[in-house]
Formats: C-alpha cells, structure tokens, sequence
C-alpha cells in the first residue's frame, strides 16, 4: 500500500495541506478520511475521537479530517459531533484518498461479516446510520503525520474496523 512521504505531500498543492504539513513539525496530526457524513461507522470514529480528545490535546496532537461531502455538510456533521472548528478538507473526487492508498469497495463487499459484526457493535455504541452524503465506497483510514512524515496509519480492510486510537498514538509518544 501506498504511504505518501514528504514529496507526495507537499506536491498536493492545497493551503490545507501546506498548513498540516507546518504544523506537523511543531505536533502530531492525526488525520482520519471519513467515508460519508451519514456512514455508521465514521459517526462512531468521530464519536470515539471526540471521547480522548482531551488526552489528545493534552499530548498536543491535533485531529483533522478529510471528507468527500460539501462543506455545508461537514459544517452540520461536525458541529454535530462537537468538532466545529475542525481542520478538514473536502475531497469530493477522492484525489486526497487515492494519493494517501485508500480506494474504493465494491457494494457486494459492503456486506461481509466483518462489516455486520461492526454494524453491530457501532449500534450498540449508539451510533446510527444516516442519509448517505458523498461515496459509500471509498473506505476510510487513520494517517499519524509527523515532522511531514507519515509515521503511523491505519487502513480499514473493512469500513466496520475500528481502530485502536491510543494506541496509534502511544506508539508514537
């Protein structure tokens, strides 16, 4: 699988990415690419994010987010989940996605054990399914950037694979 290194990231020619990439050399980035704002399993990792966000803040690791819905949407989704003023880039044509290795599913792999079990458990958790707002087939995936270097991720093999999230950042603290 594709991991971008410093060249990649600094050729997407983007003032969101520039940005991330400055502020990777003061801190962490911890940036996470969401399937679609109405996808059960991304309200859960949102959810889940928003419960150690001060433990980030505290190791003064910031999140951002890239997504595939438009900016009104994202702006209703993350004020939704306490993220209002997130750092976040709106990547519609998954050009962000396939340069970072993360790709599309087809709709029959949408339903595989690992994804009901997920489904099952983000219920539990009380996440909900929504109205699908961008590609349900892009899958989603966790990005560590530091000093301009990728230096930890996790790619989803199923969207119903939930990531360990201190422990992606335990490693690197």
């Amino acid at each position: 699988m594709l991991t971008p290194t410093v060249e990649t990231l600094s050729e997407i020619r983007e003032p969101f990415f520039d940005a991330l990439l400055e502020r990777s050399k003061d801190h962490q980035v911890f940036l996470v690419f969401l399937r679609h704002f109405g996808c059960l399993f991304c309200r859960e990792m949102v959810a889940d994010l928003k419960s150690v966000e001060p433990t980030f803040e505290a190791l003064d690791i910031e999140i951002a987010f890239v997504h595939v819905g438009t900016e009104e949407q994202a702006s209703v989704f993350f004020r939704e989940y306490g993220f209002p003023d997130a750092a976040r880039f709106s990547d519609p044509e998954s050009r962000i996605y396939e340069l970072f290795g993360l790709k599309e599913i087809s709709l029959a792999k949408l339903a595989t054990v690992a994804t009901i079990s997920g489904s099952i458990r983000a219920l539990r958790s009380g996440a909900r399914q929504g109205k699908i707002q961008g590609n349900q087939k892009m899958m989603p995936g966790i990005f560590v950037i530091s000093d301009g270097q990728v230096v930890r991720k996790f790619v989803h093999e199923s969207p119903g694979d939930k990531p360990d999230l201190m422990a992606l950042i335990e490693e690197e603290n």
